[in-house]
């Protein structure tokens, strides 16, 4: 009887020459592939969906026109009647209430005015603030760390000022979250911008060594810095469009010797009132009279009361105020020596006291009150023209 044993290496050589093996057949079991079952899902019990929290809420670069309110009385709106009944433009009642009349007479004077109709021209072909920074800059790279990280945060290491640590350490705690080198690159920032300087912000000591576990802290140290540094460049717009609710609440208040800058974003800047203005101003201030540096602090300024506004405290509503008195007791002085310069300065206050009224109501909408929203109103008419006027103080 002839023993069958699988076809192995030893079985090959425990067999005789020429002697006939019996070779086992294959096992069918492991050559074919076995025909899966199908499963049957155990049944579950249901679990309530808990709902997906909303997004967070994307801040506009854009500001749309307010609704001017017809119920409000402001000073405003009554030195713009006044200006325009000069003009024979309005025919109303002098009573500080912006309705129909007020926008139908404004509209005519942006028609029939020329001083008006020229400002309007040059103010389209006017160059707006600068959104970017020239290349191989820390502003450069910081602005462009999210579409270019690689050149960027090689740009930053290669500067190793302590924003750009601290933008460092940001991109990695975003991209990585938690770890050693995200604290030791913050807290080396922290200590290098604050050597020499004491701090007066709340909860907050540059000697302690902190552990970053939330994007709350890590923003409100990141403006500390930005805050102590004078030659710390612009918190950039995508900050507040990538962590809006952090951001706003980190870059929202700031010290009285703060250095802290923002990133010209757009916001009132789309507002042609604003742009005709803009373009008065700087007709009227003079050749070579331009500063870069106060032209750059006007666009942070004026972009920290689009995104972050403040209510003005009683000693900062006064001062604006008093600066407000002063600056056209100014205007009207020079203008009164040719009918050319009054007819110069018509066009510079109605278009002033227009966009003063769209800066109230913004602030309005804002929740601010109405006293609160004219002061505001007044330090962005400071903010946006005071250095193009300074001359007329």
């Amino acid at each position: 009887m002839a023993i069958v044993v699988p076809e192995t290496k030893a079985a090959a050589e425990m067999t005789p020459k020429g002697a006939e093996t019996k070779v086992a057949a294959p096992d069918k079991a492991k050559s074919e592939p076995a025909k899966a079952e199908p499963i049957k899902p155990e049944p579950v019990k249901a679990e309530p969906v808990k709902a997906a929290a909303p997004p967070p809420t994307l801040i506009s670069f854009e500001a749309d026109l307010p609704d001017i309110r017809p119920n409000v009385k402001r000073t405003s709106a009554y030195e713009l009647q006044k200006t325009l009944k000069a003009e024979g433009a309005y025919k109303g009642s002098l009573d500080g209430f912006y309705g129909k009349g007020t926008r139908t007479s404004y509209d005519q004077a942006l028609a029939n005015n020329r001083q008006l109709q020229k400002y309007r021209i040059l103010a389209k072909y006017q160059a707006l603030p600068d959104l970017d920074a020239d290349g191989n800059t820390i502003q450069y790279h910081i602005n462009h760390l999210w579409d270019q990280p690689k050149t960027s945060i090689n740009g930053l290491a290669a500067a190793k000022t302590p924003i750009a640590k601290a933008y460092r350490a940001y991109f990695k705690y975003v991209n990585e979250g938690q770890s050693k080198e995200v604290n030791w690159l913050m807290n080396e920032a922290i200590k290098e911008a604050f050597v020499g300087k004491k701090s007066a912000l709340p909860k907050f000591d540059p000697t302690v060594r902190y552990a970053y576990e939330d994007i709350d802290q890590m923003l409100t140290h990141l403006r500390y810095i930005h805050e102590v540094s004078s030659d710390s460049p612009a918190a950039p717009c995508w900050l507040f469009r990538k962590h809006p609710g952090p951001a706003l609440k980190a870059f929202s208040s700031q010290g009285t010797d703060s250095n802290l800058k923002l990133q010209a974003c757009g916001g009132f800047w789309e507002w042609e009132e604003v742009k005709v203005l803009d373009a008065i101003a700087k007709d009227l201030c003079g050749l070579g009279q331009i500063s870069e540096a106060a032209c750059a602090k006007s666009q942070s300024q004026l972009a920290q009361l689009y995104l972050t506004p403040k209510a003005l405290t009683d000693e900062e509503r006064k001062a604006v105020e008093a600066w407000n008195a002063k600056l056209w007791q100014g205007i009207e002085g020079w203008s009164s020596r040719d009918p050319m310069l009054a007819e110069i300065a018509t066009a510079l206050k109605i278009s002033y006291l227009q966009a003063e009224v769209l800066f109230e109501d913004f602030f309005m909408d804002e929740g601010f009150t109405e006293k609160e929203a004219k002061a505001l109103g007044l330090q962005a008419m400071k903010v946006l023209v005071g250095h193009h006027l300074e001359r007329f103080i």
